[in-house]
């Protein structure tokens, strides 16, 4: 990491401002080549000194020098071609971070002029004649990272901040930034270290007679490591709909009000309706923000018997979507309500998945909405079917009940793990994997902590504090911090 290295920090496209990076040991010196204080050539000069004419740390004039800036200072100036301040590019304003102090903790400078391609090409241009190197996609994260400024959760986090779309993605991410998956993980290590202690000592001195016990204290302690790790994984099942999306699955019978259900949600006509049954021949999908869950919603093709064979092919891609849902909407006409759960046991056709019971066209059947029928139906469903979320009573075309529905949805998410958003939800796919391999590997060490000898305990113990290592950088090879980095933006 000796080299200087430069990348713009905003991206391109024309804006008020843009920031670029520098950073590496003499990234000060190197500015000093192409800029100057104060106003452009033939303009009023400005005086050589900062506002305040002193720097409290060393109590000398700092004069014309970003190497002498204090850290997190600003200055005003222009910036020029390489030792000619006569040949002018741009006004600037520039700031200094000395290290250990600054987002990799290395000597760095941001440079912020004008937004414009041009502009934008002659600086980094500039940057890279005076000495510096263009940046690596992350690059500046992983010197972060590997100077001890973040963890490897922490550094992913930041990918995912600048990603987020939603705002349980951006708290997810940012409750990573602040070290969250490191102080969990810190707790459930010191009782791993506590096991470890204990199984060594048994290992040194076999001898030892009460044994017996720290057996059953051992024993006591990895049951609580498995138990704060399952708790962890059943909490990040929130996780992967947070990185992926929630896929929600519409399907029913022909003409029941599938797409006017998506439209419904969407706010505006995304889908064809008609009063023609099987309009809807392939999948449409809408991607949309609910309570700041990210969902993807899919209306799909009536599902029914068919000689048409465009129409076969869409009902295969809707059984499809199905297996893959994370959640069902299954969609019935409240104009049938003797034939609400037979339907429901035809769409389902057997399958586990969670499903919201939507009753459409309750606009056209208010007397069924006040019967007791409808209670009767959803409490036989509900028997019968125990992945029932709600069953709700709808009119997509006039918009009842979708208050309800988004209502239900958002209590979904929440039951898949810690309700609230305030606790660790790893977004993650590289650390849930890792979290889901050092649960199993601590869950076979409780069920054959019996059965086995201390030292072979004590290896399977090791081998999971390696996994958990992994997710915060501790114990990772070169090559995962050179995947993970690449899949950073160039500038961060």
């Amino acid at each position: 990491m000796g080299d200087i290295i430069a990348a713009f920090a905003t991206p391109p496209g024309v804006s008020g401002l843009q920031v670029l990076r520098v950073a590496g040991e003499g990234a000060a010196e190197l500015t000093d080549r192409i800029f100057t204080f104060g106003s452009l050539p033939g303009g009023k000069v400005a005086d050589s000194k900062l506002p305040g004419g002193k720097v409290a740390e060393s109590g000398k004039s700092v004069g014309r020098s970003v190497k002498a800036l204090p850290g997190y200072r600003a200055a005003f100036g222009y910036v020029h071609a390489l030792d000619n301040p006569a040949e002018a590019l741009d006004q600037c304003v520039i700031t200094r971070f000395r290290s250990p102090h600054s987002y990799t903790g290395e000597e760095q400078v941001e440079i912020s002029i004008h937004g414009g391609q041009a502009l934008r090409r002659m600086l980094l241009d500039l940057v890279l004649q005076a000495g510096a190197r263009p940046a690596e996609a992350g690059e500046f994260s992983k010197r972060a990272f590997l100077n001890g400024k973040m963890d490897l959760a922490q550094a992913e986090s930041v990918m995912e901040l600048i990603q987020a779309d939603t705002e349980r993605q951006q708290q997810a991410a940012v409750r990573q930034l602040e070290g969250a998956t490191r102080a969990a993980l810190a707790k459930i290590k010191d009782e791993i270290y506590a096991l470890l202690s204990a199984l060594e000592v048994d290992i040194e001195y076999p001898e030892y007679e009460d044994f017996t016990w720290g057996q059953q204290e051992g024993q006591a302690i990895l049951r609580k490591i498995t138990a704060s790790l399952e708790s962890l994984a059943f909490g990040n099942r929130q996780g992967r709909i947070l990185r992926d999306g929630m896929q929600v699955v519409l399907i029913g019978e022909p003409n029941v009000g599938k797409s006017s259900m998506l439209n419904a949600l969407a706010g505006e006509d995304r889908a064809i309706v008609t009063e023609v049954a099987g309009t809807t021949r392939d999948i449409i999908e809408l991607q949309m923000d609910m309570a700041g869950i990210p969902l993807v919603i899919y209306d799909t093709a009536g599902i029914r018997e068919s000689v048409d064979p465009i129409e076969k092919i869409g009902v295969d891609r809707t059984l499809k979507k199905r297996r893959e849902a994370d959640l069902l909407m299954l969609v019935v006409s409240a104009e049938e309500p003797e034939e609400i759960a037979q339907k429901v046991r035809l769409l389902l056709d057997g399958s586990t998945k969670p499903f919201i019971l939507l009753c459409n066209k309750i606009d056209l059947a208010e007397e069924f909405a006040k019967s007791v029928a409808w209670q009767e139906s959803v409490e036989a469903i509900r028997k019968d079917h125990a992945n029932l979320v709600e069953a709700i009573l709808v009119s997509a075309k006039k918009a009842w009940g979708i208050e309800e529905l988004k209502e239900a949805i958002t209590s979904h998410y929440e039951s898949l793990g810690n309700r609230g958003g305030a606790d660790l939800v790893l977004t993650s796919a590289r650390q849930q994997q890792l979290l889901e391999q050092a649960l199993a590997t601590f869950r076979q060490l409780e069920e054959d902590f019996t059965k086995l000898p201390a030292d072979i305990l004590a290896t399977g113990v090791r081998q999971g504090l390696e996994l958990l290592g992994e997710i915060t950088g501790e114990d990772v090879s070169e090559q995962m911090v050179e995947e993970i980095f690449a899949r950073f933006c160039i500038g961060k």
